[in-house]
C-alpha cells in the first residue's frame, strides 16, 4: 500500500520546512495554542486528554510569579537536565496492530459506523511518524522516534523561558568568558533536543557558541573487552543509567567514579524484569475486573460488541504484519513500514494498550497530523488507562515499593552528585563553568525527581497498599511530561555564601521536607547552600 502527502490537504504536514511552517501554521487547524503562558491543572485534565508521561508540556508557573531573589544576591551558575520535548512513536508496532485489527473487523463487519473512520486515521499516524522530522532543521534522519515540530518548538521556548528568568546572566557569561558545559544521553532525538535548545538559547546571542564545551565521554568501557568510542559530548553513566549494557558499559573495577552507577543499573534492570512482587502488582491490576471492563469500554465506539466479545474470549489475534509504503508530497522522500510480526495483539487489554498508545502520542503530532484521536475513545476509559499507565511508570522507575527500597531510583544518584559537584566548584572558586546543560530521557527524569525527594514524587506504597490516585499523588503528567526538566538557580552574596533555587517544570520547587532547615525562611524556595548539602549526606 502505498500513501502521499498531498499539499492541500488542509494540515502541516513534516516536510514543511521551518520557513514554511511559519506561514502554513496560520492557516493550520486542530494545532495546540502557544504554551508560554499555559498551565497544567489536574482539573483541566477532561478538557486537554489524559496523556500522562506523553502530555505535551507547559510551563508549571508564570514568570511574573517567581519568588523575589533575596537582596545582595547575584546569579553565579544555572543548571539544568531536561527530557526530550514532543516525540512521535518509537516504532509502528502499535499503529500496525491496530490497523490489522482494525482491517480484520472491517471483513467481519465488527465495526461501529464511527469505527469506520478508525483505520483511515491510524494510517494517517503511521504516515506521519514514518515521515516525521522530513524537511525539519535538526533532524538527523526522519522517521520514528524523533522530535516533532511540536518537540522543537518547547526546546525553544524553554531555552528562552530560561533567559527571560535570568535577566543578564548569559550576557555576564559571555563577558567573562565562562563556559556552557553540554552533555547529552546519545539517541537521535536526544541530540535534535539538545540542538533545538541551543538554537533558542543563541539566537539573540551568537557570542554564547563560543562558550559550548562538549566534554569528552567517559572512557574506556567496557572495562572487559574492546572499548567502544563515544563522542564528547556524550554520557551514558549520567544521563543513560536505566538501561546501561555489559556490551558497552560494564564496569569491573569497583574503583571506579562509574562502578555504583553500573551495579545501580543492573538491579533495577533485573527488578524491572524479575522481581516478583512487582510481577504480581501488575498482574493483578491486568486481572481486576475493573481493568478488564474498562478494556471493552475503551474499544466500544470503534468495534462491535459481538467482535469484542469474541477478542475477550480469545477468538481473535492480530500481528504487527503488513508492508505500506509513505511519501513525502514533493516525491524526494520515500519510506517502507514493514511489521515483523513479532508483536501481538490476543486479548482485549492488549488491543486497549495499544489503543491507548496511540491516543497518548497524537497530541505531539498536532503540527504534523492535524487531529488528534480522542473521539474514538470514551473519556472514562482514557482516564483509567492513563492511571494503568501511571501505575507502570510509579511502579518501574517512580517512587516504587517500600519494601524495596531505593532500587528505582538510587541509580539516579550520579545525576544528584553532578548536580552538587558543579554547585560545589563554585563554592570552592572555579567560575570557569557558569551553566551546565543535560539532555536526557523520562527514564532518568522520573528517578531523579524521586531521589531528589520533590513532592509529589517522593512517596512510596507499601506491598499491602498498592498505589492508586486516592493514596499517592504521583502522576505522570506533572511528574514528567514531554520535556520535564530541573534547573537549579545558584546566587552568591558578597560574602560568598550560596543559595539554590530549584524548579520542576518551571516551577518553583522545594527539596525534600528533610532540609526544611537549610531555607533561608520559613517556605522560602531559595536555600542555604552548605546546609542544602548537609542535608542530602555531603560533607
Amino acid at each position: 500500500m502505498t500513501y502521499s502527502t498531498h499539499p492541500h490537504a488542509g494540515k502541516c504536514y513534516q516536510e514543511c520546512t521551518l520557513r514554511q511552517f511559519k506561514t502554513i501554521t496560520l492557516l493550520c487547524t486542530g494545532i495546540f495554542l502557544s504554551f508560554s503562558n499555559a498551565y497544567w491543572h489536574e482539573s483541566q485534565a477532561s478538557e486537554q486528554g489524559f496523556y500522562q508521561t506523553k502530555t505535551p508540556y507547559q510551563p508549571q508557573q508564570k514568570l511574573s510569579d517567581y519568588s523575589a531573589v533575596p537582596r545582595g544576591y547575584q546569579l553565579v551558575s544555572a543548571q539544568l537536565v531536561t527530557r526530550h520535548g514532543a516525540r512521535g512513536m518509537t516504532s509502528a508496532d502499535d499503529a500496525l496492530l491496530m490497523y490489522r485489527l482494525w482491517a480484520l473487523a472491517k471483513q467481519s463487519n465488527g465495526l461501529t459506523p464511527l469505527g469506520r473512520q478508525f483505520g483511515s486515521d491510524v494510517m494517517k499516524l503511521l504516515q506521519a511518524n514514518a515521515l516525521l522530522g522530513y524537511g525539519q532543521d535538526g533532524i538527523i534522519q526522519p522517521g520514528f522516534g524523533h522530535e516533532s515540530q511540536l518537540g522543537a518548538s518547547e526546546l525553544r521556548g524553554l531555552a528562552q523561558r530560561m533567559q527571560q528568568r535570568l535577566p543578564g546572566f548569559l550576557t555576564q557569561l559571555v563577558r567573562h568568558k565562562r563556559q556552557i558545559v553540554v552533555v547529552n544521553a546519545g539517541a537521535d532525538r536526544i541530540l535534535e533536543s539538545q540542538y533545538y535548545f541551543l538554537q533558542g538559547l543563541i539566537q539573540d546571542n551568537a557570542a554564547l557558541k563560543k562558550l559550548l564545551v562538549y566534554p569528552p565521554a567517559p572512557a574506556p568501557f567496557p572495562q572487559s573487552g574492546t572499548p567502544i568510542t563515544q563522542p564528547d559530548g556524550r554520557n551514558r553513566f549520567l544521563l543513560y543509567f536505566h538501561k546501561l549494557t555489559k556490551k558497552d558499559d560494564w564496569v569491573t573495577d569497583s574503583a571506579s567514579p562509574y562502578y555504583a552507577t553500573y551495579q545501580a543499573s543492573q538491579a533495577l534492570q533485573s527488578y524491572q524484569k524479575s522481581d516478583s512482587d512487582l510481577k504480581q502488582l501488575k498482574d493483578q491490576l491486568d486481572r481486576s475486573p475493573q481493568t478488564q471492563a474498562m478494556a471493552k469500554r475503551m474499544l466500544s465506539k470503534i468495534f462491535t460488541p459481538s467482535f469484542l466479545r469474541q477478542l475477550a474470549q480469545g477468538q481473535i489475534a492480530v500481528q504487527n504484519t503488513g508492508e505500506y509504503h509513505f511519501q513525502s508530497f514533493d516525491g524526494q522522500y520515500p519510506t517502507t513500514v514493514t511489521g515483523d510480526g513479532k508483536s501481538k495483539i490476543k486479548s482485549i487489554l492488549d488491543a486497549a494498550n495499544s489503543s491507548y498508545a496511540l491516543y497518548s502520542i497524537a497530541p505531539n503530532l498536532q503540527k504534523e497530523l492535524g487531529f488528534d484521536l480522542n473521539r474514538y475513545f470514551p473519556e472514562a476509559a482514557t482516564r483509567y488507562f492513563a492511571f494503568y499507565s501511571d501505575y507502570e511508570d510509579f511502579y518501574d522507575k517512580g517512587p516504587g515499593i517500600k519494601e524495596k527500597g531505593a532500587v528505582t531510583y538510587q541509580v539516579a544518584h550520579i545525576l544528584q552528585d553532578d548536580f552538587f559537584a558543579q554547585v560545589d566548584r563554585i563554592a570552592q572558586g572555579d567560575t570557569r563553568e557558569g551553566a551546565k546543560l543535560r539532555f536526557t530521557h523520562a527514564e532518568e527524569m522520573i528517578p531523579f525527581i524521586s531521589q531528589l525527594g520533590i513532592e509529589p514524587a517522593a512517596q512510596q506504597q507499601p506491598l499491602a497498599k498498592p498505589y492508586s490516585y486516592a493514596n499517592n499523588p504521583w502522576r505522570g503528567q506533572i511528574v514528567a511530561p514531554m520535556m520535564s526538566n530541573i534547573q537549579w538557580d545558584v546566587y552568591q552574596n558578597a560574602e560568598k555564601r550560596l543559595i539554590v533555587r530549584m524548579l520542576l517544570n518551571e516551577k518553583e520547587v522545594r527539596f525534600k521536607t528533610d532540609c526544611a532547615a537549610a531555607q533561608l525562611t520559613p517556605n522560602s524556595f531559595f536555600y542555604d547552600y552548605q546546609r542544602l548539602r548537609q542535608c542530602y549526606g555531603y560533607r
